[in-house]
C-alpha cells in the first residue's frame, strides 16, 4: 500500500498495478458495451438502469443488471478473501486475484468462442 513510508520501487509498483487494473476494467468495460450495450465492469449505469426499470415495473429489463450486481458483489467478496488470506505475504499479495480474474475473462473467451450463438448475459456475467 501507499504510504510517507513506502519506498520509491513500491511507489513505483503500485502505480503500474493501479494503471494495469484501470486499463483492464475499461477494455472489459468497452468490450461489453460494443458487444452487448451494456456495461459490465462499472456498476453506476447497471444500477441506475435497475432503479428506473423497479421504479417503471419492467421486471424483464431489471433482471439482467441485478444479475451483473450480483455477480460483481459475488466477484468483490472473493477478491476481499483472497487479498485476505494472502495478507501474510510481504510480496505478491495480489497474484492469486489477480489469475483469478485471468481464469474468469479466459474462460469467458473461450466458452463463448465454443458456443457463437451465446451471447447475453453469459458475456456480461463473466466480464462483471
Amino acid at each position: 500500500m501507499f504510504s510517507a513510508r513506502s519506498s520509491p520501487q513500491s511507489r513505483r509498483t503500485y502505480s503500474l498495478l493501479a494503471v494495469l487494473l484501470s486499463s483492464v476494467a475499461g477494455a472489459v468495460n468497452a468490450m461489453g458495451f460494443v458487444a452487448l450495450g451494456a456495461h459490465a465492469s462499472h456498476m453506476s449505469g447497471n444500477m441506475a438502469t435497475l432503479g428506473e426499470s423497479l421504479a417503471q415495473g419492467r421486471w424483464d429489463t431489471a433482471r439482467l443488471p441485478a444479475q451483473l450486481m450480483g455477480v460483481f458483489v459475488a466477484g468483490a467478496f472473493c477478491a476481499t478473501g483472497l487479498l485476505d488470506a494472502s495478507r501474510h505475504r510481504t510480496r505478491g499479495r495480489h497474484v492469486a486475484a489477480l489469475l483469478v480474474e485471468l481464469f474468469v475473462l479466459g474462460g469467458v473467451g473461450v466458452g463463448l468462442a465454443s458456443m457463437p450463438d451465446a451471447r447475453a448475459p453469459v458475456l456480461l456475467w463473466g466480464f462483471a
